[in-house]
Formats: C-alpha cells, structure tokens, sequence
C-alpha cells in the first residue's frame, strides 16, 4: 500500500560552501505521512530520506551569494548519483549578485531500504543564504 507523504525544510543561516559542498537542509518546518510509525520521508544529515518505494516529486531552492562573478551551479543527487536533468545554474555578475536556483525533478524508489537526496553546489563556491526542500511521494 502507497500513502502520500511529504516534507518541507528550510536553512536561513549563512552556510559558507566550497566547490562540491553539500547543502545542509536545516530544519523540517512540516512533514506528513508515517507508515508503521516510521516517516516515509524525513531529514537525514545532510539530506532527505525516502523510506518508501515509488515516485517523489522534489524541488530545491537556493539563495547563494557568491564569492566571486561567475556560475553558481545546484545538482540534485540521489544516492550519491546525480539525478539526470536535475541540474540549475545561474551567473552572478559579481561577488555582491546573489542569485536564485531552483531545482526540481522526479525520482523512484525501488525497494524500501530507503534513498537520500541530496543538493551539491557544483561548480562556483559561495555563502547560501537560504535553502528550501519540498519533497511530495505521489
């Protein structure tokens, strides 16, 4: 049996990022959905874990001010692996241009023993300022 989930969390601190760092979600602001008391999906360190099998819908902003002019590039990764298509980027004119990135995508499940999502600021490095994940299992 499917049940509909979801999660969203939210991070307004400063997080200071190096090229290929990892995003941290903050904060579960609402969530919804357990099966057998457990959350199908809930915060894990640095990402989202999906604890049932099927399609989730994900989308992750991010404010990043960045440490210099150039690409600031967001890539969604589950397992590890980076999500084919799930990947944004803007072009901050200079240190002071933060940008917005907004990254959504589609992902399954197969079996239960649970899949992380995760964002990664790929290339550019910078300070994000504020980073959002709305996760819905459909």
């Amino acid at each position: 049996m499917s049940c509909k989930a979801g999660i969203y969390t939210a991070n307004t601190s400063v997080q200071a990022l190096a090229v290929g760092a990892t995003i941290n979600p903050g904060t579960i602001v609402r969530r919804y959905g357990n099966q057998c008391g457990n959350p199908i999906v809930n915060l894990s360190n640095n990402g989202i874990i999906l604890n049932e099998k099927g399609y989730y819908n994900v989308i992750a902003n991010v404010t990043d001010a960045p440490t210099g002019a150039g690409a600031v590039t967001v890539t969604l990764y589950q397992d590890g692996q980076p999500i084919t298509g799930a990947v944004q980027t803007n072009t901050a004119a200079a240190d002071s241009d933060a940008t917005g990135v907004t990254v959504p995508a589609m992902v399954r499940v197969i079996n239960c023993a649970g899949s992380t999502i995760t964002a990664v600021l790929t290339p550019g490095a910078g300070n994000a300022t504020n980073f959002t994940f709305d996760v819905v299992k459909l």
